[in-house]
C-alpha cells in the first residue's frame, strides 16, 4: 500500500494504475485505468504556469508541481519518477478548492459510469454535432475499439457503411426540423466494428432531457443516448427457421397430394401447390379461410361443430385414420377423397391439424350417403 496517491502511466500518456488515494484526490472515479493523462489532467508550476505533459515527463523528480482534475475543481501536489517507459506520480494532498457541487456531480458521473458499465449491450452518448462524450464497456467489447478511440469521435464510426456518409445529415435534419426515422423508436440498422466487419443492431435512440454545458461556455448543448442490442444470433436462428420452414414448404410443394394445415378454429394456415391445383384456389384465397370451403356434401355447414365437438370432447372419427369423403372444388363440383387427418404437438397453446389427401377419381359417381361418410373429426 502507499501512504500517497499513485498514478502510473506507459508512453502513450494512458493511466494503467491509480490507487484509491489517487482517485480520491483527483476525482477520477472507478474508470482512471480508461483514461488519458493530457485529456484528463492539468499541470501547473508552483507559480501557476501551464506545463505540458510532455514537459512534466522531463522534470527532475525532486521537483514538485501541481496536477488538476479538468473536469471538477480539485488539485494534488505531485512528483514524477521514471521507470522505462512508465511514469509513476506520488501525488499527497493539497488545499483543495472543491465546491459541493462539483463534487456531488462528479461523484453522480462516477455512479452512473458504474451504472452504465454494469450493462451488457453497448450504450453511447453523443452531442448534436454526432461527437461521441460516453461509452461503456460492452461498446468497447462489441465494436472493438478502447473508450479512447471513441471518445472526441464522431458516431458516424461505428455506422454501417450504407448510412455512414449521410448520419450527419439524419442529425442536422433532426435538430432543424424534429422529424426522424429512428428518435424514440426501435429500428433495425447496419453496424460497424473496428475490423471492418458489418452486422445487425437494434437501435433505440432517444434525446436526453437533462442539459450539459459546454466547458467554459454558458451556452446548453443537445445530448443523446443510443442503446444497442446485437441481432446476430437473433438473425442466425432466424435464418435457420426460415431456411427450415422453406425446406418443409419445399417438401410439401413437391407431394402430388394435396395437403392443409388448419388450426383450431378450423382456419387454413397452409397449403401445398397439390391443393391449389385440385380445388383451383388460389393459395392466397386458401390462406385465413376456413377449411369447410372444400368440405362436399351437408357436412360444410357442420364442420366447425365438428371440430369442437373434438375439442371438448376428444371423441373422433376421422382423426388418425384414413377415409372416404366428399370434397368441393371451387367451380362447386364434388368428388371423392380419401382423406387422413392428425393433429400435431407443437408445445404452442393453439392446436394444429394436418390433413393429407389422395384423390379417388373411380368413386367421383359414387357420392351417397354411405354410412361413415362424414368430415366429423
Amino acid at each position: 500500500s502507499f501512504e500517497a496517491g499513485l498514478l502510473i502511466d506507459n508512453e502513450s500518456g494512458n493511466i494503467l494504475y491509480a490507487n484509491v488515494l489517487a482517485r480520491e484526490l483527483l476525482f477520477l472515479g472507478h474508470q482512471a485505468t480508461e483514461t488519458n493523462v493530457e485529456s484528463s489532467l492539468e499541470f501547473t508550476d508552483k507559480y501557476k504556469n501551464s506545463i505540458s505533459w510532455k514537459k512534466v515527463k522531463h522534470l527532475s523528480p525532486d521537483v514538485t508541481f501541481i496536477v488538476s482534475c479538468k473536469d471538477v475543481k480539485c488539485s494534488a501536489e505531485a512528483r514524477l519518477a521514471s521507470v522505462g517507459d512508465y511514469s509513476l506520480l506520488f501525488l499527497s494532498p493539497k488545499d483543495q478548492d472543491v465546491s459541493a457541487n462539483d463534487a456531488s456531480a462528479m461523484m453522480a458521473s462516477n455512479v452512473l459510469s458504474s451504472i452504465l458499465d454494469a450493462s451488457l449491450d453497448p450504450i453511447f452518448q453523443v452531442n448534436e454535432e454526432g461527437i461521441i462524450k460516453r461509452v461503456n464497456k460492452a461498446a468497447t467489447t462489441q465494436f472493438g475499439w478502447t473508450k479512447q478511440e471513441f471518445l472526441g469521435q464522431n458516431i458516424e464510426m461505428i455506422v454501417g457503411q450504407e448510412h455512414a456518409s449521410r448520419h450527419d445529415q439524419y442529425m442536422e435534419r433532426y435538430l432543424l426540423t424534429g422529424e426522424t426515422h429512428v428518435m424514440g423508436t426501435k429500428r433495425e440498422l447496419p453496424a460497424r466494428r473496428k475490423d471492418g466487419s458489418e452486422f445487425i443492431i437494434q437501435l433505440s435512440l432517444v434525446e436526453v432531457n437533462v442539459p450539459v454545458k459546454h466547458q467554459n461556455q454558458g451556452e446548453e448543448e443537445r445530448m443523446f443516448c443510443g442503446f444497442i442490442v446485437d441481432l446476430t444470433k437473433q438473425k442466425e436462428l432466424q435464418s435457420r427457421i426460415e431456411s427450415e420452414r422453406n425446406l418443409m414448404k419445399g417438401i410439401l410443394d413437391a407431394s402430388l397430394d394435396p395437403f392443409f394445415q388448419i388450426n383450431d378454429k378450423g382456419r387454413i394456415v397452409m397449403v401445398n401447390d397439390a391443393a391449389t391445383r385440385q380445388f383451383q384456389w388460389t393459395r392466397e384465397e386458401f390462406l385465413g379461410n376456413n377449411i369447410s370451403m372444400i368440405v362436399g356434401g351437408e357436412h360444410a355447414n357442420r364442420h366447425d361443430e365438428y371440430i369442437q365437438h373434438y375439442l371438448s370432447t376428444g371423441e373422433t372419427r376421422v382423426m388418425g385414420t384414413r377415409r372416404l369423403l366428399p370434397a368441393r372444388r371451387k367451380d362447386n363440383s364434388e368428388f371423392m377423397i380419401q382423406l387422413s387427418l392428425v393433429e400435431i404437438n407443437h408445445g404452442e397453446k393453439e392446436r394444429i391439424f394436418c390433413g393429407f389427401i389422395l384423390d379417388f377419381p373411380e368413386m367421383d359417381n359414387w357420392m351417397g350417403e354411405a354410412p361413415g361418410n362424414s368430415w366429423c373429426c
